[in-house]
């Protein structure tokens, strides 16, 4: 069925249709005939039933029951009577039976098939007519109407249902199939074009048809096209553009690249020269002045002392500027090699190597065991180096100082954090603590070149993640960090 078209399955329904209604009127038509048929036979029954009584009375009072015999045998012939028989009404046994002597006559024979008479299952009352002379009663005549009359009529009235079904079938079919052709057509025309549609041919339109709904349903495929059409036309323009712009972009990115390779190269060359062509100078003007101070220490006031060792001090820190300016350079040219870290073992490795330069110093450390990190090893040692400095530094004016590595949950990832009890900031000035070369305390008080935390900013950007400093003014410093 579900394979059938619509037309088939139309025509299937009309069929259907007139066939149901031929059923349900021959039923109806059955019904009623039955009944009607029913009061006839009894009526009839009846009316012969009363005209044999005088005869048979006669015959009983004379006990001629062979003419009784005869009498219902022969109108047994006529099929009125499915049985007829007289009984005495005293011992109640059967006085005489009516047997027909032979086959009924054509007439009186019922055509319809034994299982029709099965199913419609006709019946008609036995009826009992007693026959009597004043007081006495002689016996009772038995009558039980015959149904093949009934019968014949009622499968004669099928014959004629089903003639009349398979006419008006034979008659309303072609005049369904014209008229589902005309009203089918614009449907398979909308079918058809709705199926190229589907394979890639957006040009395709459904053409107007008579059918109002079938018109409606058109004019919403045809809106329907008409603004996927639309949609396309811009998907296609906007793909033009956006290759456009990606052909343009990997221009800008080849020559952005091409001028980065540059750059890096002169970066490169910058660095060598820094570390040759600057260092030996510095180095040269430190140990003239170390010698000048070491062997014409006697003619030398006070103050030229005092000079000497001022250039010695100056020309020291800029070679550690230089050192930090290269360390700067190395951190954001090196590629990163991600593996898991242990911070917690190499903070305790920085810790040994600071505490050795001043063991005089004594500083309670906090560092928490298990502490990893997927980072690369060198600038996550690079990274907590500066950190642990920066507190060993700025904690060194007070006695009970402590400073601790820490981790915490927040948000769904791992923060790191680095606290002292030292000098601290004013955190209005926290948006300076990142920028190179700039210092938040005065350089005599806290030695440095300003460029430690732009090292770890710069270190914590390379890995993706975040930093940011909170303090108070001698309340200590804490900084907050991420390696996604």
């Amino acid at each position: 069925m579900r394979s059938l078209g619509l037309q088939a399955r139309i025509l299937l329904l009309a069929a259907a249709g007139i066939v149901a209604i031929s059923l349900l009127g021959l039923a109806s038509e059955i019904h009623i005939q039955m009944s009607h048929s029913q009061k006839r036979m009894e009526e009839q029954a009846r009316g012969i039933g009363a005209a044999l009584v005088p005869t048979l009375q006669t015959h009983l009072i004379v006990n001629d029951l062979a003419t009784i015999q005869q009498t219902l045998d022969s109108i047994l012939l006529h099929n009125h009577f499915r049985r007829l028989a007289l009984f005495d009404p005293e011992a109640g046994t059967v006085l005489v039976e009516g047997r027909p002597p032979g086959p009924a006559p054509p007439h009186a024979r019922s055509d319809a098939p034994a299982w029709f008479a099965a199913v419609i299952a006709a019946e008609a009352p036995a009826i009992r007519i007693p026959i009597s002379a004043g007081e006495v009663r002689y016996g009772v005549l038995l009558a039980e109407p015959s149904t093949a009359s009934l019968e014949r009529q009622l499968w004669g009235q099928i014959g004629l249902s089903l003639l009349y079904s398979l006419v008006t079938l034979l008659a309303v079919l072609p005049l369904v199939i014209v008229t589902l052709r005309g009203g089918l057509r614009p449907l398979r025309e909308l079918a058809s074009s709705a199926t190229k549609f589907g394979a890639g041919d957006f040009t395709q339109r459904a053409p107007e048809a008579s059918v109002r709904e079938i018109a409606k349903t058109a004019q919403a495929f045809n809106s329907m096209a008409g603004n996927l059409q639309s949609l396309l036309d811009q998907l296609q323009a906007s793909n033009a553009t956006i290759r456009s712009m990606n052909e343009e972009l990997e221009r800008r990115v080849r020559e952005r690249t091409a001028d980065l390779e540059v750059a890096n190269r002169e970066l490169e060359a910058f660095s060598y020269s820094v570390s040759h062509d600057l260092r030996a100078p510095l180095r040269a003007l430190d140990g003239y002045s170390r010698l000048i101070e070491e062997e014409d220490a006697s003619a030398l006031s006070l103050e030229g002392r005092a000079h000497l060792e001022r250039i010695r001090a100056n020309a020291q820190k800029m070679e550690r500027l230089i050192d930090d300016l290269l360390d700067l350079a190395r951190v954001s040219r090196q590629e990163l090699q991600r593996v898991p870290v242990d911070l917690s073992v190499l903070a305790e490795d920085i810790r040994t190597v600071i505490a050795e330069h001043a063991p005089e110093r004594k500083v309670d450390w906090r560092i928490e065991p298990g502490l990893t990190a997927h980072a690369d090893p060198v600038l996550a040692k690079a990274l907590l180096e500066n950190l642990l400095r920066n507190a060993w530094k700025f904690s060194a004016e007070r006695d009970d100082a402590h400073i601790e590595l820490g981790a915490r949950q927040e948000g769904g990832e791992t923060v790191f954090c680095v606290r002292d009890n030292g000098a601290g900031f004013d955190p209005a000035y926290a948006d300076k603590l990142f920028k190179p070369f700039q210092r938040l305390h005065e350089a005599k008080r806290f030695e440095g070149t300003g460029i430690g935390l732009t090292i770890v900013e710069r270190i914590v950007h390379r890995h993706g993640g975040r930093i940011w400093a909170e303090s108070q003014p001698g309340q200590g410093a804490a900084f907050h960090f991420t390696l996604p």
